[in-house]
């Protein structure tokens, strides 16, 4: 979390993203398509959140997550969740 933020906020990739965890279990990374945010899941959430330990985000340039000046790809969005995952301590998730 960044200091002076009341949202989670995660250094990944050099990029800050806003993500939320919810539920318990095995760690389950729910990922948005291009311009996706994490209100995108609201309808499917709760369907995981008794089974799994659920992360939403916002890809960068989406929702409350940075939006750099520089174009970017899908491999970066791709880096951007891995980092993620990494500062989150995920060893894995499905």
């Amino acid at each position: 979390m960044i200091e002076g933020y009341d949202i989670p906020i995660s250094q990944a990739n050099g990029v800050n993203l806003n993500f939320e965890q919810v539920g318990s279990g095995q760690d389950l990374v729910l990922i948005q398509g291009i311009g996706g945010h994490s209100r995108g899941w609201a309808l499917q959430r709760p369907a995981f959140e008794d089974r799994f330990w659920v992360t939403v985000f916002d890809s960068r340039c989406a929702g409350r997550s940075a939006a750099p000046d520089a174009p970017f790809s899908l491999r970066q969005m791709a880096d951007d969740t891995a980092g993620l995952m990494a500062a989150l301590d995920f060893l894995l998730a499905e």
